[in-house]
């Protein structure tokens, strides 16, 4: 009720405002300011235009706004998290904005009430603020037991969108299949802040007890992670491998002496084969740690591929003769290597390639011998030129090579451009 009361108060003070005038103070310039969401306290602010009006006569209702609306949303936290100030010289309005009580992304409308002493009207300084949503990418987290120790990345949480930060905390344990009770996997409560654009590993505690009730082989879990100002939630993968210990392959060798050549020869059997597909798994552990903050979309594919035929191979064994299996898999084994190996030289050497190219182009664009009009014309150029460096710096040369192109073919037709220009000037004057 408090709600629809305000709204009909703010219908009836500006149509009051229409019939007796034109609105009084108004922003001078933008009515429309974005929230900065990297910091604790956000200072906006926004320069008045008075008409017909002097300051002195003008007595704003501080410090708090008269009501704030996120579309069809209003909350007191939304109210609590503005709070401002007017001044005179010039005439401005200071906003104190709290990101962590304005936590929904989206538009708010914010007005100010307003008293003009000398006539007693009232009216409203109406302008928005805007918080754009963040946008939350992760890779899958590995988790492997190598000997008698488990191996576990980190979450690492990156912000893509590049417009906003987010504030992460109150993970939730991933849902993990065949266990009855308690959570695997736990995280920090700490919250953390992730820039845009930026990126923040999370630490996670694995419960030893609980991860013996795994069943042998790889388990699938997966974790929602929900927050206001994400644009969408994320689902975070977990790939969990629960391998036996590899001293279990000791105790097999002795008893094997006792029972005979043939049963010896049986054993050996299996123990290569259990010792291969142990091999595989490892390489794809390794390959996964590796690439896991490469960001080239072809370099993941072709890794997705390595991994994926050799996970067929590992598959593709159950039920074969051992001894056959054990040779079928390092043979698979030794050509993902292989394959990965020849990959990630010739990544390499393609970074780093498109690295120089930047460097070099760089050199041409930041020339100071160019004239300020020359300069002025590449502008367009250098910004492409900074966007293709932050995606050679993340690891994607695909991307960086196209951004590389696009600035290169901006200059010439900028430096083409100008010298058209020139030339017209000359022949006129």
């Amino acid at each position: 009720m408090t709600m629809i009361k305000s709204l009909f108060t703010v219908i009836v003070l500006a149509a009051l405002s229409l019939r007796t005038g034109a609105q009084t103070v108004a922003p001078a310039g933008a009515t429309n300011y974005d929230i900065n969401t990297n910091v604790a306290v956000d200072t906006i602010t926004v320069a008045l235009k008075l008409d017909g009006i002097k300051f002195s006569d003008l007595k704003f209702t501080e410090p708090k706004p008269f009501s704030v609306r996120n579309g069809s949303s209003s909350d007191q936290r939304f109210f609590n998290g503005i709070s401002f100030s007017a001044t005179e010289h010039p005439p401005h309005v200071s906003l104190i904005v709290r990101p962590d009580l304005l936590d929904a992304s989206g538009i708010y409308d914010v007005n100010l009430e307003y008293t003009v002493t000398a006539t007693g009207k009232t009216g409203f300084l109406t302008f928005t603020l805007t918080r754009q949503a963040a946008v939350l990418a992760a890779p899958t987290v590995t988790i492997a037991e190598t000997g008698c120790s488990l191996v576990s990345d980190q979450l690492l949480l990156r912000e893509t969108g590049g417009k906003a930060g987010i504030r992460v905390a109150g993970l939730p344990p991933p849902g993990v299949p065949g266990i009855k009770k308690g959570d695997l996997i736990t995280f920090a409560q700490a919250p953390v802040s992730i820039a845009p654009g930026g990126q923040q590993p999370i630490p996670l505690t694995i419960d030893r007890k609980i991860f013996e009730e795994l069943p042998l082989g790889e388990t699938k879990a997966t974790m929602q992670i929900t927050q206001k100002g994400l644009a969408a939630p994320l689902q975070v993968q977990f790939e969990i491998w629960n391998k036996r210990s590899k001293w279990w392959i000791v105790g097999i060798v002795i008893g094997g002496l006792a029972l005979g050549f043939l049963v010896r020869h049986f054993l050996k059997d299996k123990r290569d084969y259990e010792q291969a597909r142990l091999n595989a798994i490892d390489l794809i552990r390794d390959i996964t740690t590796f690439t896991m903050r490469i960001e080239d979309p072809e370099f993941q594919s072709s890794v997705n591929t390595i991994i994926s035929n050799l996970r067929s191979a590992i598959d593709g064994q159950s039920g074969a003769n051992p001894a056959d299996a054990a040779t079928a898999l390092n043979t698979a084994t030794a050509t993902a290597k292989t394959a990965y190996g020849n990959l990630k030289t010739t990544f390499q050497t393609t970074l780093q390639t498109e690295i120089n190219a930047f460097y070099t182009l760089a050199g041409q664009l930041y020339d100071t011998d160019y004239e300020k009009p020359i300069r002025d014309r590449l502008n367009d150029a250098t910004a492409t030129l900074q966007q293709a460096k932050a995606r050679l710096d993340a690891a994607n040369p695909t991307l960086g090579t196209s951004l590389l192109n696009q600035a290169t073919t901006q200059a010439n037709a900028d430096v083409v451009a100008y010298l058209s220009y020139s030339g017209t000037m000359i022949t006129f004057f």
